[in-house]
């Protein structure tokens, strides 16, 4: 497929996204099924567009699209596609989809997501093929052990939050109790250690090798299960698959597909029997179903609607001083007096959230909206859909696809979080791959000393 074609294409569902939101399409009850119908649809196209590019499923540009729909769209598509399903929702959750700013909400979504594609389109080309077959018998041995360290660095940090927070009664405790235990330390810092080191010691290690680190990513999922953890588990998987790929590996459709339903079914079943302890739950949560998954995933759409409503409220634009603030407060650790208070700061649209409307995710279309309003999807899903093209494309080696994981994971996070924690995890993965990198100089450029030879008769 042309890129011509695709960036055209999107650029134009962009603009009648926006021309709809701002004709009060969204305020007219007749078009509400329409609105749901056909942004839930067409960001899936979106996605089938940036497949047709060349990218493969498990690339950091399709990934991304369909991570964003996937906490943005199949509750108000299914919602208005089949209503009855809207019967399996909770009554507090079922009252959003009565208002206008919901179906606004998907219009903002849809002009982020189009975006997005118009921004992959820019460096696009068809070289999948060869970038397989350049990684697929490459092995960095330091690479490896660098990733190896990070994931025992990792382990160690959640193990010690487990063993703090009760050991085995960790285990036997509500999800929601564990925020005061075991996620209050610094269970989130390993988790975003080990899933970044075991991905790339899989960048590195010898294909043979692979078996090994797999197993000890089956171990670390079925922990975090039991822990109701979900997205630490199904992140983790996701990143290993993405540089499996990288590295060459096939994976069947019929497998891939059989996958993505396990998952849904997985997340479905976690998400009822963490309400208490997943272990004692687990077996009355097996009649859940992956619609139950698809319909609570898209729930990060009641944040856009509700930071779209509080912008029309009167509440100010921050103009990218939310994604300032982190540098800002990292600036602080140095400096006196630059910090503000997180918990009062308006920029920081996680604590504007929390102020406001308890016990919802983030989202990354209602971060963008907040600082730039209807400019959101130029200056920020434009951009990000090049860096992931980049990314993606330039991943044809070991070192270049750990640096890929290093980028893509942090943002592909922020897409139901907020943008305050991506630095600091960026910096947590780059800061090791750079320390390599310097050894692996220094190795290079030291001078051998050379023993005279003596003369012989």
């Amino acid at each position: 497929m042309s890129r011509l074609f695709v960036g055209v294409g999107a650029a134009l569902m962009a603009c009648a996204g926006l021309v709809a939101l701002f004709s009060g399409a969204g305020e007219t009850e007749d078009l509400w099924r329409p609105i749901g119908i056909f942004t839930g649809i067409a960001v899936l196209a979106l996605i089938m567009a940036v497949r047709m590019l060349g990218f493969d499923w498990f690339s950091a540009p399709v990934v991304y699209l369909s991570y964003l729909w996937l906490f943005h769209f199949p509750l108000v598509l299914f919602g208005c596609l089949i209503p009855a399903t809207l019967g399996r929702l909770p009554p507090h959750i079922y009252r959003w989809t009565l208002v206008p700013g919901w179906y606004r909400a998907a219009l903002i979504s849809l002009t982020c997501a189009a975006a997005f594609t118009a921004g992959v389109t820019v460096i696009s080309s068809k070289s999948g093929d060869r970038r397989r077959q350049l990684l697929r018998n490459e092995a960095d041995v330091s690479l490896a052990w660098l990733g190896l360290v990070e994931a025992l660095l990792g382990v160690g940090f959640v193990v010690s939050c487990v063993v703090q927070g009760g050991g085995r009664q960790a285990f036997e405790t509500s999800y929601i109790k564990l925020y005061d235990s075991v996620f209050a330390g610094s269970f989130g810092y390993g988790v975003v250690v080990f899933t970044i080191g075991i991905s790339i010691a899989l960048a590195g290690v010898r294909r043979r090798q692979f078996p090994v680190l797999l197993g000890v990513e089956v171990l670390w999922a079925c922990v975090m299960l039991l822990l109701g953890a979900r997205s630490a588990a199904l992140f983790c998987a996701l990143m290993a698959v993405i540089v499996l790929v990288k590295r060459g590996a096939i994976v069947p459709r019929w497998i891939a597909v059989g996958a993505v339903v396990a998952v849904f079914w997985l997340a479905a079943v976690v998400g009822v029997a963490r309400q208490g302890a997943v272990q004692d739950n687990l077996a009355a949560a097996t009649d859940s179903s992956p619609l139950d998954a698809l319909l609570e995933m898209g729930g990060s759409l009641y944040t856009v609607s509700l930071f779209d409503n509080w912008v029309l409220s009167g509440d100010k634009l921050q103009l990218g001083g939310g994604y300032w603030l982190p540098f800002e407060r990292a600036i602080g650790l140095l400096l006196p007096n630059v910090r503000s208070d997180l918990a009062t700061d308006p920029r920081a649209a996680s604590q504007v959230l929390l102020s406001r409307a308890s016990g919802l995710g983030g989202s990354v279309v209602a971060e963008a909206y907040y600082n730039f309003g209807p400019l959101a999807p130029l200056i920020v899903f434009v951009p990000l859909g090049l860096l992931m093209a980049y990314l993606d494309r330039s991943a044809r080696a070991s070192v270049s696809t750990a640096w890929l994981i290093v980028l893509f994971y942090p943002l592909l996070m922020e897409v139901r979080d907020w943008f305050i924690s991506v630095p600091a995890m960026i910096a947590l993965g780059a800061i090791p791959l750079l320390m390599l990198k310097q050894w692996q100089r220094s190795r290079h450029t030291t001078p051998v000393s050379v023993r005279p030879q003596s003369d012989r008769c």
